[in-house]
């Protein structure tokens, strides 16, 4: 009974944490942040219940699509995760979010500290409850938007004939968005210069580039 008097008032702050976060992701994070260095962070419960939200969400939107009906998803991402079975995608897809925040975490750290030796300029000092924080903002963020965008081509290139190629010019914007929201989250989370988020993230993403290069060979 608690649980259903607090749903529209959850259902609110969801809502509006979504609107916050588009707009500016260091006010929307500001609220699970620490401002003394002194204190560990931990991972948030309402961020969780948000990216819960938006699994939830997803799947939902999954479902309309199916009923309406959708052309076959032939895109290489769908390609690459084939085996998990539809519905458990979303889920599947929040999860991978908050894994490659954590790994990216790992190499920040190498990597800052590195940096910090080079240039003398100051380690990255962010704890790992921090990044999967901004990992499940980004994920309650992103996931409902992308799958309502993929579900929205599917749906039109059945029903409309229109070519799947010009409709995926309408992933390329969050194609961009994803690794900017991904810096402007981590910097709010971590409380650092966008900048000095955005340098991390490039040398971090080549490190990972190379290493997974190397693993592959």
């Amino acid at each position: 009974m608690d649980f259903l008097k607090a749903a529209p008032e959850q259902l609110a702050k969801y809502v509006d944490f979504l609107v916050t976060f588009s707009r500016s992701p260091r006010q929307a994070l500001e609220p699970f942040t620490t401002h003394d260095s002194a204190i560990v962070q931990t991972v948030s419960s309402q961020l969780l219940l948000y990216t819960a939200l938006s699994v939830g969400l997803a799947t939902l939107l999954n479902v309309i699509g199916a009923a309406v009906g959708m052309a076959p998803d032939s895109s290489v991402i769908v390609a690459a995760v084939g085996r998990v079975d539809e519905k458990w995608r979303p889920l599947a897809a929040a999860a991978l979010v908050v894994i490659v925040a954590v790994v990216w975490h790992g190499f920040a750290k190498a990597v800052g500290w590195l940096l910090a030796h080079i240039s003398k300029a100051q380690p990255f000092r962010g704890d790992v409850a921090g990044s999967i924080n901004a990992s499940l903002a980004l994920a309650a963020w992103f996931l409902p938007l992308f799958i309502a965008v993929i579900i929205g081509i599917r749906v039109a290139a059945l029903h409309f004939a229109f070519p799947p190629m010009i409709l995926l010019i309408a992933v390329v914007p969050l194609s961009i968005a994803f690794p900017i929201y991904f810096v402007l989250g981590f910097a709010a989370a971590h409380r650092v210069p966008v900048g000095d988020a955005a340098v991390l993230f490039g040398v971090t993403t080549i490190a990972l580039f190379y290493v997974t290069e190397f693993l592959h060979d």
